[in-house]
């Protein structure tokens, strides 16, 4: 075949021959346009709006963007992404109603695709940011170390201040404040006085983060007090508190913040186990998922038991700054805020009809602030009108939030659920002791009351006074740090055992031996002073003190006790001596809040009885029975059937345990002239007593072991 015509006709028919293949189509040329949360400066009219390109095979192109009669508003650069070819650029979104664009994509100088889109603009946000460092005491180092880094942070806000007045640092507990002052020169102390009352630097009114629901009711009402002895004293106020990486609180914790002055709560949870104070029902009707995170963030006030209220802010995270790159960049900072913003589902529902959102948290647990943090905020605020970036105190977005929307918030009530306090529990006998010192705390700052008339009148009475209440303050420092929420250290899990573990819960124990030992001393040396202050016949005497607020009679360990007879008003007081030298009594009517005075003198002993076979024992109305055989297999004094009945309103309730442990000093073989009690109630009210007990001073005319007490805070039958 040498004919060039003949030869190409030729190749024309070999399709013909074995068949028509077509070549597959191309994919159409998708292009979306959205705009973002982000407005330029300086007036907020244009917002950034993102193209993206989908279906065209090109490493790059150009997007050329029209308005309705034409005129060029804009290009952008289109790049490889994952999914296609994406840029961004400003076209004016000033209107409500939007406005439409013609867009065409081009490939060198062809065009390749185009579309016409109507954009609306999304809402102008504020965000207000509290730049802070959480305090996790003793998690990332010891006490001391960990409060170093935070006095690190308010010396660099205070240095700061100068060059970048709009900045606002925060401290997230009143803990920070009160260190720095007693850490640092008094003229540092007075330049933070200065720039809180200036409102330069933010105050959190929480001493520091607690778990409210190990605390007793007098520690739980001095989680403010710190902050506001600090406030008089400086001649500060303050209307927030911040509360983070707590998964919850009790369901009085808006009553004690509204009672001490409290006004706002921004509370950061861990909320894998919290409860949201969100019912389904509420969550449907604000037509949001079921999902996991999608009911956070709230905002609502929060209501106590007694009406009182706070508004609050819960969010699910903490550290936000990091969270958004704000140690990044002004871009990637309004990449991820920009997506938060537009995608989250609370913000997207009819329930969230707000345009002010609250992040908090410039750094990780005790960590720092890198300063390029300030720089890349006040970058981006020079670049974007919105979302408008305020580093703020916390009143600052609960102000806003009151005047626009106070009356149309959401009131809820409840607790939070108290779901960390079950990692307290790991340490059973300090939570224990815990507990019982909170009460001789509590015991010992009633006992204060009498200090005027009991303090002897010579030279140094007041600066007695005083030194025996700084002491008092040292002490609820101590208990309050105890009660933080830091249980252990980051390596704790895998090593409980480890050095690092067992020097972290070696310092934070420090903390409850010496609260413990403070309100003990505290308690020995008041009643002391109650009894030399009663005069009497100059013999022997005790003092039995009620710390609680009704009238009680009850079971008192007595320490030094045996063979003491101990008579109020001509009536002796029942007694048995136990083992180590104390006595058991029953303390009759002593007045709320109030002690009585016993005269005391020698008595033949009373050892408890050895009623030999007996088996059962019946105390009021509970109902007692060992069984020999068992008890043989078990641990002596182990009670294997056990029933109680007590009336109630027309009507009786019984209850039955099996195999329950008593205390030797409930043990029901040795109930004897003490008087019948509830097994129970003796073997609690021990612990108590153990927790009070010790040597008070000795004076003249007393007994050196001159003390006893009612148990502080322990129900009656």
């Amino acid at each position: 075949m040498t004919d060039r015509r003949r030869f190409v006709a030729w190749l024309g028919s070999l399709p013909l021959v074995g068949g028509h293949h077509r070549l597959p189509a191309a994919p159409p040329i998708v292009i979306d346009a959205t705009p973002t949360a982000l407005y330029q400066q300086p007036d907020g009219r244009n917002n950034l709006v993102r193209v993206a390109v989908s279906g065209l095979d090109a490493p790059a192109a150009r997007a050329r963007v029209t308005d309705r009669r034409g005129t060029l508003v804009g290009t952008a650069g289109l790049l490889a992404t994952g999914a296609g070819l994406a840029g961004e650029l400003w076209v004016p979104l000033s209107r409500a109603s939007g406005a439409e664009f013609q867009i065409d994509v081009e490939v060198g100088k062809q065009r390749v695709g185009s579309r016409r889109v109507r954009l609306t603009p999304p809402r102008r946000w504020t965000v207000y940011w509290i730049a802070s460092s959480h305090t996790d005491v003793r998690l990332t180092a010891l006490q001391e170390d960990s409060l170093e880094l935070h006095r690190r942070n308010l010396d660099a806000a205070l240095a700061r201040l100068p060059a970048h007045p709009d900045f606002r640092w925060t401290a997230e507990c009143a803990l920070h404040l009160i260190s720095y002052v007693e850490n640092r020169a008094p003229a540092a102390g007075e330049a933070l006085a200065r720039a809180i009352r200036d409102g330069k630097i933010g105050v959190s009114a929480l001493f520091a983060q607690p778990l409210t629901g190990i605390l007793d009711h007098e520690t739980f009402a001095r989680l403010v007090w710190p902050a506001g002895l600090f406030a008089r004293e400086h001649g500060l106020g303050y209307q927030a508190a911040q509360l983070a990486d707590v998964p919850g609180q009790s369901l009085t914790f808006p009553t004690l913040l509204a009672a001490s002055g409290v006004r706002y709560l921004a509370s950061a949870v861990n909320p894998e186990r919290a409860a949201p104070l969100l019912s389904p029902a509420d969550a449907v009707r604000a037509q949001l998922g079921g999902g996991e995170w999608t009911t956070y963030p709230q905002l609502y006030w929060w209501e106590g038991p007694d009406g009182s209220r706070v508004l609050h802010w819960r969010a699910d995270q903490y550290a936000d700054g990091l969270r958004f790159g704000f140690d990044v960049g002004p871009a990637e900072m309004g990449r991820r805020l920009s997506d938060w913003l537009l995608t989250h589902p609370v913000f997207l529902s009819p329930g969230y009809p707000y345009d002010v959102v609250l992040l908090s948290g410039a750094t990780g647990d005790n960590g720092l602030l890198d300063e390029r943090v300030v720089a890349n905020v006040e970058e981006f605020s020079r670049r974007f009108a919105y979302p408008r970036l305020v580093t703020a105190r916390p009143e600052e977005f609960f102000r806003e939030v009151e005047r626009r929307w106070g009356t149309k918030l959401p009131v809820r009530r409840g607790d939070t659920g108290c779901y960390r306090e079950d990692g307290a529990a790991s340490t059973a006998a300090e939570l224990g002791r815990y507990r019982a010192a909170q009460l001789v705390a509590r015991a010992a700052q009633l006992l204060a009351l009498w200090d005027e008339k009991t303090e002897p009148r010579d030279g140094g009475a007041a600066e007695r006074i005083e030194q025996r209440a700084s002491e008092r303050r040292k002490m609820w420092r101590d208990l309050l740090l105890f009660g933080e929420h830091t249980w252990g250290a980051p390596a704790g899990e895998a090593d409980p055992d480890g050095a690092e573990g067992a020097a972290q819960w070696h310092h934070k124990r420090r903390f409850l031996d010496g609260g413990a030992a403070a309100a003990d001393a505290q308690v020995a040396a008041a009643l002391l002073r109650i009894g030399l202050s009663t005069g009497g016949s100059g013999g022997p005497a005790r003092v039995v003190f009620n710390a609680s607020s009704w009238a009680r009679s009850d079971v008192v360990q007595v320490p030094h006790g045996a063979a003491r007879r101990l008579v109020q008003d001509g009536r002796e007081w029942p007694a048995v001596d136990l083992p180590d030298g104390s006595a058991l009594i029953v303390a009759r009517d002593v007045p709320a809040l109030g002690y009585l005075v016993l005269a005391e003198s020698e008595r033949a002993p009373n050892p408890p009885r050895d009623d030999g076979a007996t088996l059962e024992a019946q105390a009021g109305g509970f109902h007692v029975v060992l069984d020999p055989a068992r008890s043989a297999r078990s641990r002596p004094g182990t009670v294997w059937s056990a029933s109680g009945r007590r009336a109630g309103r027309g009507s009786t309730s019984s209850c039955t345990w099996r195999a329950a442990r008593i205390a030797p000093c409930g043990r029901a073989e040795r109930a004897t002239s003490c008087g019948p009690l509830p097994i129970s109630r003796c073997t609690r009210r021990r612990s108590y007593r153990r927790a009070a007990s010790g040597s008070p001073a000795s004076g003249p005319g007393w007994s050196p072991s001159a003390r006893s007490k009612v148990a502080p805070g322990s129900r009656r039958s």
